[in-house]
C-alpha cells in the first residue's frame, strides 16, 4: 500500500496531525506536507481542519473507505500465503471487555495455547464500541461481547448466554420482606436461579429503593432501563459507574442495589452482605457472541480458534 495512504488512515484513527505523527515516527510538518501534496494530486480537501477534533471530509470519507478496502486485500494476501508457508504457526487478534479479558478468556487462551502450540493469542481490552471499530478496521480477527454487530460482512456465534440478577443489600427492608425468594451467593453458583421453578422478581418490588447503575451506552444500562420500563417505575439512581465489578462492591458496601451477570459469583469471595434475586423480565437473559469478518479470508489460525471457542458438534 502506498505510503501516503497508511499516513492519511492513521490521521483519521487518531483525529488528530499531532498524535499519528507521533505514532508514525515523523514530524507533524512533515506529515502535513505529505498529506497536501496527495491532496493536491486528488485535488480535493481529505480533512476538515477547522474542527475540533477534525474529521473528513466527503472526499476522505471515500478516501478511507477506498484505504480499507484495500488494506483487507493487503492483509487477506499475506495471511494466505503465511499459511502457505507456516502451517503451524500463527496469530489470533482477539478483542473484548475487560470482564471476559480478566475472568474468562484466560484460562481458555491457555487451553487453546495448550493444543495448538504454534499459535498465539494477542488479547485487546477495550469498551465494546473501541473493540468493534477495531473490528471494522481489521486490527482483530474476533471480539466476544454481549453485542452483536448486524452490519453486512460481520458474522455472529452464539458462544454462550448468560442471566442477569439483581444484587441487594441484605440489610434492606424490601430484602428482608423479600427473603423467601431471596437467593444466596451458593444458590446462584449453582445454578438455583436457573430453574423453572426458581421464583422470580419484578422491579416494581423495589421501586422505593436506590440503584447503581453502568452508564448509558452499555447493554446492561440499556436492559435495565427496559426492565424499569416494564416494571412501570421510575428508579432513584444514587450513582452511574463505569463497571460491573465496580458497582458489584458498591451494592455489597450497601450503597444500593446493582444489576449484575450471575457468573460474577464465581469469581468473588462470598458474602452475607447481598442477597440475590432472579428476575423475571426478558431482558434479563443475554447472549455472549464471538463475532469476526465473514467477508475476509479467515487465517487458520483464526479457524483453529473459531473451532477450539465453538465446536461444530455441540449441542
Amino acid at each position: 500500500m502506498k505510503k501516503e495512504m497508511y499516513y492519511v488512515y492513521e490521521i483519521y484513527r487518531e483525529k488528530s496531525f499531532s498524535k499519528a505523527a507521533e505514532k508514525l515516527f515523523i514530524s507533524q510538518p512533515a506529515l502535513s506536507a505529505i498529506v497536501k501534496k496527495l491532496e493536491n494530486e486528488i485535488g480535493l480537501p481529505l480533512f476538515d481542519r477547522s474542527a475540533k477534533p477534525i474529521r473528513l471530509t466527503e472526499a476522505g470519507r471515500f478516501y478511507i473507505q477506498s484505504a480499507r478496502k484495500i488494506m483487507d486485500i493487503e492483509s487477506d494476501m499475506e495471511a494466505y500465503f503465511h499459511d502457505l508457508s507456516n502451517l503451524q504457526t500463527g496469530t489470533v487478534r482477539l478483542g473484548a471487555a475487560t470482564y471476559f479479558c480478566t475472568y474468562i478468556l484466560p484460562p481458555l487462551i491457555h487451553d487453546f495455547s495448550a493444543s495448538y502450540p504454534g499459535l498465539r493469542v494477542q488479547l485487546t481490552e477495550g469498551s465494546s464500541p473501541e473493540i468493534l471499530e477495531l473490528l471494522r478496521d481489521s486490527s482483530l480477527d474476533f471480539s466476544l461481547d454481549n453485542l452483536t454487530c448486524d452490519e453486512p460482512g460481520f458474522l455472529c456465534e452464539t458462544f454462550a448466554s448468560e442471566s442477569i440478577i439483581l444484587a441487594a443489600p441484605s440489610c434492606l427492608k424490601t430484602t428482608k420482606l423479600l427473603s423467601e425468594i431471596s437467593l444466596s451467593h451458593t444458590d446462584i453458583r449453582n445454578g438455583r436461579h436457573l430453574l423453572e421453578d426458581c421464583p422470580g422478581v419484578s422491579l416494581k418490588a423495589f421501586e422505593n429503593e436506590s440503584f447503581i447503575l453502568l452508564r448509558r451506552g452499555n447493554d446492561m444500562y440499556q436492559r435495565a432501563s427496559a426492565m424499569f420500563e416494564h416494571a412501570g417505575i421510575s428508579p432513584t439512581v444514587s450513582m452511574y459507574l463505569d463497571q460491573m465489578m465496580t458497582a458489584y462492591h458498591c451494592a455489597a458496601s450497601q450503597m444500593g442495589i446493582t444489576f449484575i451477570r450471575d457468573s460474577i459469583l464465581h469469581y468473588v469471595p462470598e458474602t452475607d452482605r447481598l442477597v440475590f434475586f432472579k428476575l423475571l423480565d426478558p431482558s434479563a437473559k443475554r447472549g455472549i457472541y464471538l463475532t469476526y469478518r465473514n467477508d475476509r479470508y479467515l487465517p487458520r489460525a483464526g479457524a483453529a480458534f473459531l473451532k477450539f471457542l465453538i465446536p461444530s458438534d455441540r449441542p
